[in-house]
């Protein structure tokens, strides 16, 4: 009996301490648009949800890292912390307890198959077919744009009518809103229901449906140049002799590169058809390398002014590639390593491992 009741004491005391589940929300207006916060807290985690006009992003903390989400919810590490704003605060003032325990964003439901090859167009960017809600589509495994995309022609076809507001920046700074639709099949991965925000259709690359890093996050890809095959698969399929590291900023891979002896950071951007580029600005800083070339070069975020210059040297993390062409783009506003790195290897892409390999 003793035994049976200090167990029962000791039960009722763990009981006690066990972290509270608690919510608070708090309303008010951010850039013209209104807003509404939501923080959920149970000891140490924290998810922070900011809505406007039905569409949501938000971060998830679970006791030791930070992560991100956008409207797909798939979770992104993040270092930067969240901003302690008007809203926020009001929002953790206002918390009550609430039943069930708190749990991060899971993200679509995801089922992938053993890994198969699917086709590369001839466009000189990773485009695959793929179907979406039972339609054939062009998609193109672009890691440098977040959220995933879907062009308004093929929003129109589908019937999909746009919810809410959101803000492209980096694709021709255009404000847009989300559809939802589904299942999105690529290749051996199958997505239940996906979010993409509206785009207008390129000039330049003919897609219907762009798979962002928000997507690419759950899988692996390998792109393999001379083959004309992509092969996707769950992460972890692929281990490359020499991985080259990736870490996160807002959402989007970055990785460390090294230019004629510079050392910088990159966006890991398969929608770029260059080896390397970088911004005039940067490259007008210096050093000014060489000019061997000028041209103007079309993206799916429009035309721009572009220069070709020499590089004695650079490497992409460990992998040295020796004397290389780097683009200088004169809106570009940041370093990026593009998927012409696939004339030198199969280039495997795995966000969720934070690895890349040539």
């Amino acid at each position: 009996m003793r035994f049976a009741l200090w167990g029962a004491m000791l039960c009722a005391a763990l009981a006690a301490t066990a972290p509270v589940h608690v919510r608070g929300s708090a309303r008010g207006v951010a850039e013209g648009r209104p807003v509404e916060v939501t923080v959920d807290r149970e000891g140490d985690r924290e998810l922070v949800r900011a809505c406007s006009s039905g569409v949501c992003d938000g971060t998830w903390f679970d006791g030791t890292t930070r992560w991100r989400f956008g409207i797909n919810e798939i979770l992104v590490p993040d270092e930067r912390p969240t901003g302690d704003y008007a809203l926020l605060a009001q929002a953790r003032a206002a918390a009550v307890s609430v039943d069930g325990p708190l749990a991060p964003p899971a993200g679509p439901a995801l089922s992938v198959a053993s890994a198969a090859t699917v086709p590369l167009s001839g466009d000189p960017v990773p485009v695959v077919p793929c179907r979406l809600a039972g339609h054939s589509a062009r998609c193109l495994l672009d890691s440098g744009t977040t959220p995933s995309l879907i062009t308004l022609q093929q929003a129109e076809a589908l019937g999909l009518e746009a919810r809410g507001a959101l803000d492209i920046v980096g694709f021709a700074t255009v404000t847009t809103g989300i559809v939802t639709s589904g299942p999105l099949v690529l290749g051996a991965a199958t997505f239940d229901r996906v979010s993409f925000a509206v785009v207008p259709r390129s000039q330049a690359v003919a897609f219907d449906v762009v798979i962002g890093a928000d997507l690419l996050r759950r899988l692996e890809v390998v792109l393999d140049h001379s083959g004309r095959t992509a092969r996707v698969a769950a992460p972890g399929t692929v281990v490359p002799a020499h991985p080259i590291p990736l870490r996160f900023r807002a959402g989007v891979p970055v990785t460390g590169i090294e230019l004629g002896g510079r050392a910088a950071e990159a966006l890991v951007d398969t929608g770029d058809s260059a080896i390397l580029s970088e911004g005039y600005g940067a490259y007008r800083e210096g050093p000014q390398w060489p000019v061997v070339g000028r041209t103007t070069a079309a993206g799916i975020g429009g035309s721009d002014d572009v220069l070709d210059v020499a590089l004695p040297s650079a490497a992409i993390g460990p992998v040295p590639l020796g004397p290389t062409r780097m683009l200088v783009r004169r809106t570009q506003r940041e370093a990026h390593v593009g998927v012409g790195l696939w004339t030198h290897c199969a280039l495997a892409v795995d966000e969720a491992n934070a690895t890349m390999g040539c």
